[in-house]
């Protein structure tokens, strides 16, 4: 082989080199620009789910929005502070369209504490004083359901945000004392009392007072405590509709209570209707001896009445 064709072939060899080391730069280049493409790829993809995503979100809160009230009415009754806290991120102004009356008849105070939730009715007092101040379908607030159920310690964190609702009747006229007196919850009537003693004088639309209501519900408890932390004559001896005072009520509308109720009365409080008038406009001395009359009477009236409904059983 001569010396031209030996440099041919170097010059192949090395033409061959070139290209390779040309053809390896340009494949380098393609896979970065390939990398680069994928980059931009994934970082679209990426913004599109970042979207979606909010989007998602944001859907999704307006659904919550519209079934807010339905939630934290189930939250109230079970409880769940951190469902109530859930939600007033979503919507911080729902309290406030509970204060207004655009919350369909329901109250989420009321509903905690007709179930006890004493954690969570603080929770909505922290948020919303003004929720104890709100009454329901039959005008009553949250310190009558509390009253009524017995709650103590609700009835205490109510009456110390709104003191002032002891005096609030509801539909039937009865405020919260009214409505404890009843029920026979004395320790929250106790407590109500020394809140506003003045409200244990307020009448009933009946024109009952709470003693009465004592009397006609069988809650000799209530109404010893009512005597002794209220107490005064004009009190203990006024009359309802009928010109009944209670020991004319504890003679004519009770049964087997009667001796224990009128006995009461009359050992501790005989001063005070000594000059009282019961409805046959009988006088002081006539008035204590009618009522001890009408009592045997009364009684052997009932005896004989129950023996006739026991035969026919």
């Amino acid at each position: 082989m001569g010396e031209r064709e030996t440099g041919e072939i170097l010059m192949m060899g090395a033409g061959e080199e070139v290209w390779i080391a040309r053809k390896r730069e340009y494949m380098m280049r393609r896979e970065d620009k390939e990398r680069e493409r994928e980059r931009m790829r994934q970082k679209e993809r990426e913004e599109r789910n970042r979207e979606s995503k909010e989007q998602r979100i944001g859907r999704k809160r307006e659904t919550w929005k519209d079934r807010t009230e339905e939630w934290l009415c189930d939250a109230a009754i079970r409880g769940d502070i951190e469902s109530l806290k859930e939600i007033m991120k979503i919507d911080d102004y729902i309290l406030d369209k509970v204060l207004v009356g655009s919350f369909k008849g329901k109250n989420p105070l009321h509903m905690a504490t007709s179930t006890g939730q004493k954690e969570f009715v603080l929770e909505l007092l922290e948020y919303k004083q003004d929720l104890a101040k709100v009454v329901d379908m039959e005008l009553g607030t949250a310190l009558h359901v509390a009253s009524s159920k017995g709650y103590l310690e609700i009835v205490e964190l109510l009456e110390e945000v709104s003191p002032e609702m002891c005096v609030v009747r509801d539909r039937e006229g009865n405020n919260p004392l009214h409505i404890a007196a009843m029920k026979g919850n004395v320790k929250v009537l106790e407590v109500l009392v020394r809140t506003n003693p003045l409200a244990a004088q307020v009448m009933v639309d009946r024109g009952d007072n709470i003693l009465h209501l004592c009397v006609n519900y069988n809650q000799l408890a209530s109404l010893k405590l009512l005597l002794d932390r209220v107490g005064g004559k004009e009190f203990v001896n006024s009359t309802d509709i009928n010109g009944n005072n209670i020991l004319h009520l504890a003679v004519f509308g009770k049964r087997h209570e009667v001796r224990s109720y009128s006995n009461f009365l009359l050992l501790n409080f005989w001063q005070y209707f000594f000059e009282c008038f019961d409805v046959k406009n009988m006088t002081s001395t006539d008035t204590s001896m009618h009522l001890i009359n009408y009592i045997e009477e009364e009684m052997a009236a009932w005896e004989e009445e129950d023996d006739q409904m026991a035969a026919k059983w």
